[in-house]
């Protein structure tokens, strides 16, 4: 992952020899609790008699997954987190053990930039998975539309529903509606899609414009997207782990917080919307121009 790629040299150029192992939850697909059960094994037997320096988590699966099982696993090994956006999530953690970089989603800036390019669309009809990273995300956002915004809101869950149900719906959508789309990978009926594969489906098969507040791949349909800051991400977390390494005690480390954003935008759906270049917020980048 782009976060992967950030910490890495930062740890490889910190002082001592630093062997970085990856381990995955993959739980997208490690959905029961029998897999999860397996994966506890095998991480039990890797560990448990080699207990690593550090633990790096990179999302919010992976945190969640620790709160829980760290003593068990990794003895008094302290955790670096990533890739977590939830207050109360990062308030639950033992800071004695715990510190990490706290992803800031800020709903405003984005909704300021979709009523200014779509001044006249009062429906924001939301579509994400069950994953904890869906969930998070979208929640602020829909609470800020609804309440600070004053959109009529919509919520097209995946947890709930399957994939083909939301398209049918998409497909129907109002004309004075946005889609508003996160990570999906899953749905209703245990169907997994692999990387964008059902963000393609939903903005083919949806009548009006889809954006994203967290997702970078702009051929994929979308009009709007988030900047992938994963990297610099990556290297703030390594910095912290790098401290954590070098002796300094988590709760001595401060969770840093970081707000970066940036807007991308696919030159070839704005031109399908009509949506002029001169609409665009200060430092957005335009991809896909001709």
């Amino acid at each position: 992952s782009q976060q992967i790629r950030g910490i890495s040299p930062v740890l490889n150029g910190s002082d001592g020899d630093v062997a970085i192992r990856v381990e995955t939850l993959d739980s997208i697909r490690h959905w029961s609790d029998e897999s999860l059960a397996a994966i506890v094994d095998n991480l039990r037997i890797q560990f448990e008699r080699n207990p690593p320096a550090l633990v790096i988590s990179t999302d919010d699966e992976a945190l969640e997954f620790l709160l829980t099982r760290r003593a068990e696993l990794f003895g008094e090994a302290p955790v670096v987190f990533a890739g977590v956006d939830r207050d109360e999530r990062i308030a639950r953690v033992e800071r004695r053990y715990f510190t990490g970089v706290h992803e800031v989603f800020s709903p405003l800036p984005f909704l300021d930039m979709v009523s200014r390019l779509f001044p006249d669309r009062k429906t924001l009809i939301f579509v994400g998975d069950a994953s904890l990273a869906s969930r998070g995300i979208r929640a602020p956002f829909m609470e800020a539309a609804r309440e600070r915004a004053g959109y009529t809101v919509e919520l097209l869950d995946g947890g709930r529903q399957t994939l083909e149900d939301i398209l049918g719906r998409l497909r129907r959508a109002p004309d004075d509606s946005l889609v508003i789309t996160t990570h999906f990978h899953r749905d209703a009926g245990a169907n997994l899609f692999e990387d964008m594969d059902a963000i393609r489906q939903i903005t083919s098969a949806s009548r009006v414009p889809v954006l994203s507040p967290a997702l970078s791949d702009m051929n994929s349909g979308l009009v709007a997207g988030s900047a992938n800051l994963g990297f610099l991400h990556g290297r703030l977390t390594g910095e912290l782990a790098a401290r954590i390494l070098k002796g300094e005690k988590p709760q001595d480390v401060p969770v840093t917080r970081d707000e970066s954003i940036r807007f991308l935008f696919d030159h070839r759906q704005l031109r399908r919307w009509s949506i002029p270049l001169s609409a665009m917020p200060p430092d957005s980048q335009i991809l896909n121009s001709e």
